[in-house]
Order: C-alpha cells, then sequence, then structure tokens
C-alpha cells in the first residue's frame, strides 16, 4: 500500500518518500532504502534501485562479499565463479582472487599455467619440460630434451642419448637407430658420423673411421685415411704400414712415439695415433690399444664393450667390473652401476668423473664434450692437449671444438691443411 508525502522531503512510515508517494523499498527492482541500504542479497545500484548482488556475474554485495566460494574481484565489483578468471590475470579460488600461473600458484582459468608451467591434478602449477620432468601441454620439452613414452622429458642429442625431435643430435653428431653418435664414431664397420652425416668410412680419401682406424695399413691422420706411400702432410713424412716417420722416426703405430699435433710448433691439436684401434697413452706417451678393460681409454675418453672410462686412472674398466673410487659397479658405459658418469648424469665420485665417452664433468652433470661448440673433452696425454672428435680440433681461444683443415680455420692434427701449408703464426690455414 502507498500514502502521499510531502515533496520528496516528508518522511513516510515505512519505506521511502518517491514522487510523492510512499512506496516499498530496499528489495531487487524497489528503491533503495535510507542511506543507500537495501535487504539482503541485494545491494544499492545504479538509479538508486536496489539490484542482485553476491551470485556469480553479480555485482559484490556490501563488504566485498559474494555468496558460496565466489570471489568478489574489486576491480570490476562483481563476483566470480571459483576456478575463474578475475582481472589482472589472476584466478578465483578460496573465496578470492590470487595471482596464478607460476611455479607452486593455483592454476589459471582452463587449467591454464604459464611458459614452462603444467597444472597437475591437485589444481597447482608444476614445472614441465626439463629433463626428468612432466613434459609440457603437446608432449612439448625444453631444448635437449624429448618426451618419452611415459610423458616424461629426458635428455637427447648426445652421444648415447636418444635422438632429438626431427632425429637430430648436437654437436655435428649423427642420429642412427634413433640413438646418437659423437662425429668420429662408427655406427658400423662400414660408417662413420663426420660433422653430421653418416658416410662410407676407412678408404683412402674418405674418414677414418672410429679409432683411427683404416683399412688395407693406411694411415689416420687428421680425420682422413691416407693411402701407403702418400704423404701424412708435410710434417709428417710419409705412410707406411699404418704408421707416419716425420724426420725419418716412425710415429703413429703400435709402441711408437705419438705423432705431433702441432709439429714445429704449428697447429693446436693433441698427439695423436695413425694405426687402427691405438690412443696416444698418457702415461708412455707412445702409441698403445685403447678401450679393452686395463687399456687406456680412446680419444674422447671412451671405452668399448660397455666399459667406463676412469679418469682418475685414464684407463677402462671393463663391463661388469668396479670402478675406482668406490664407485659401484661399471655397467653400460656408467658407473653405480649405470647411474652416474653418462652424459645428462651426476659425475661420479671418488675422481672418477664422467665415464661414457664424448663427455665431461661441468657444474656436476656430465655434458656432451668433442663436438661441433661444445667443449674440448679432458686431455688424457698432457695438459694443454685437449681432444675433438674428428673433423674438429680444440680451438685454445676458448676451449671449443671448431672445424679444422680449410681456409681461414684451425690447423688439424699434424698441422695439416686441406690445401696449402699451416701458418705457424696463427695456426690458421691459407
Amino acid at each position: 500500500m502507498t500514502s502521499t508525502c510531502v515533496g520528496d522531503l516528508t518522511a513516510c512510515t515505512t519505506g521511502v518518500c518517491t514522487s510523492k508517494q510512499c512506496t516499498g523499498c530496499g528489495g531487487v527492482g524497489q528503491p533503495c532504502c535510507a542511506g543507500s541500504a537495501c535487504g539482503g542479497g541485494a545491494i544499492c545500484g545504479g538509479g538508486n534501485l536496489c539490484v542482485a548482488c553476491g551470485g556469480v556475474g553479480q555485482a559484490c554485495c556490501a563488504g566485498n562479499a559474494c555468496g558460496g566460494n565466489e570471489c568478489c574481484d574489486t576491480t570490476s565489483a562483481s563476483c566470480v565463479a571459483t576456478g575463474a578468471a578475475c582481472s589482472g590475470g589472476r584466478v578465483c579460488g578460496g573465496g578470492a582472487c590470487t595471482a596464478c600461473g607460476g611455479v607452486g600458484q593455483p592454476c589459471c582459468a582452463g587449467s591454464a599455467c604459464g611458459a614452462g608451467n603444467l597444472c597437475n591434478g591437485a589444481n597447482t602449477c608444476v614445472a614441465c619440460g626439463g629433463a626428468g620432468q612432466t613434459c609440457c601441454a603437446g608432449s612439448a620439452c625444453g631444448a635437449g630434451n624429448i618426451c618419452n613414452g611415459t610423458n616424461t622429458c629426458v635428455g637427447c642429442g648426445g652421444p648415447g642419448q636418444v635422438c632429438c625431435a626431427g632425429n637430430t643430435c648436437a654437436g655435428g653428431g649423427c642420429c642412427s637407430g634413433g640413438t646418437c653418435l659423437a662425429s668420429g664414431t662408427t655406427a658400423s664397420g662400414l660408417n662413420v658420423c663426420d660433422d653430421g652425416a653418416l658416410v662410407a668410412c676407412g678408404g683412402t680419401g674418405q674418414p677414418c673411421c672410429q679409432t683411427n682406424t683404416c683399412a688395407n695399413n693406411r694411415c689416420c691422420v687428421a680425420g682422413s685415411c691416407v693411402a701407403v706411400n702418400a704423404s701424412c702432410g708435410a710434417a709428417l713424412g710419409t705412410c707406411s704400414a699404418a704408421h707416419c716417420a716425420p724426420g725419418g722416426v716412425n710415429c703413429g703405430g703400435s709402441g711408437q712415439n705419438c705423432c705431433p699435433g702441432n709439429p714445429n710448433g704449428q697447429g693446436v691439436a693433441a698427439d695423436f695415433c695413425t694405426a687402427s684401434g691405438l690412443t696416444c697413452s698418457p702415461t708412455t706417451a707412445k702409441c698403445a690399444a685403447c678401450g679393452g678393460p686395463t687399456q687406456p681409454c680412446c680419444d674422447g675418453d671412451a671405452c668399448g664393450f660397455g666399459g667406463c672410462c676412469d679418469l682418475g686412472t685414464k684407463l677402462c674398466v671393463g663391463a661388469t667390473l668396479a670402478c675406482g673410487g668406490a664407485q659401484g659397479t661399471c655397467t653400460g658405459g656408467g658407473c653405480m652401476s649405470g647411474a652416474c658418469g653418462k652424459t645428462g648424469q651426476a659425475c661420479c665420485g671418488g675422481g672418477v668423473g664422467c665415464t661414457s665417452g664424448y663427455d665431461t664433468c661441468v657444474n656436476s652433470t656430465c655434458v656432451a664434450c668433442g663436438g661441433l661448440g661444445e667443449a674440448c673433452c679432458p686431455a688424457l696425454a698432457g695438459a694443454g692437449r685437449e681432444y675433438c672428435g674428428e673433423p674438429y680440433v680444440c680451438d685454445k681461444s676458448n676451449t671449443k671444438c671448431a672445424r679444422c683443415g680449410g681456409s681461414g680455420q684451425l690447423c688439424c692434427a699434424g698441422a695439416v691443411c686441406r690445401t696449402g701449408t699451416c701458418a705457424a703464426a696463427t695456426n690458421l690455414c691459407p
């Protein structure tokens, strides 16, 4: 019931005076009562009318209150449902708009998280894409990792690791049968990884197969097979029975002196052997068989048949045998039953270091070495004689592996250039 009131100033017994009539107030759609007051579930809105509040999409009630677990978005002054987006990149959770999307924060609306994060089953953002972490959306992983069959990111691209997306490998390595080979290593007896390509090896003018292997008594010099009676290089004499003879003194064969990586002060490469299956022994500086149990580690700190290279002794430990430094058993190229020493794993303790070949210890983790642009592998035969896989050489200016032998490139082992003579002053090929 309504009654008349004078002007809009005379108080009504109940309600408010509107257009000289006393009317009800405070309900949804009614005028606001004195002091802009409205009844429960309503708030005084535009036009001095009470509007519903507290529900999803409605205005926030007095005191920024919303019903249930909804949140008052104070920027828009409206109520937001649990799990829905608030302004400013926030999300409604627990009755309040909070930051979302970062590691440890609630997932944003639509289970979204920031880059490099993933929404888990507890509606919390966790890191993803790194080694050992869950794969990100779309089976994505960060650089140097790939998503495996258990939706976990694992290291890829390094020697002995699975190939990365597109069958790619890092550092000039090659993908063979789903596994990466370091440049200079062999997938079979007939081919070798050479600067990113699997090519025939062992013949005259072809790249050497793994561990300096060339057919028919050829000499392996600067990563290429030299025919018998052909020149090993200007400073290295002639190839004969798989060895060279700088100054008439044989080098590179079994039991012989290692051939000089920098004859006459030219070049920066480590001393080397020219006959198959040999390395420059770190204890005798002579060429010796490598890769087998108790034998010296081969170039690149590699051992054969699943063995482990103990950098403390610079000798190979056979598979299933005990590693030095109380580092457990050698399994699949790694000590501690294969749990340390391989690319992507922790470095082994006790001075053993990285054991699987073509890797080096950086910040307590084994990382690939000896490939293009990678760190030079640790020197076995004397400090300063770090090793890179063929066809690379260690650039002493940055201790990274670089291509050699071409015009303007560093001289290869033995101061060899494809054309011309290595410049002693610069160690560069003409």
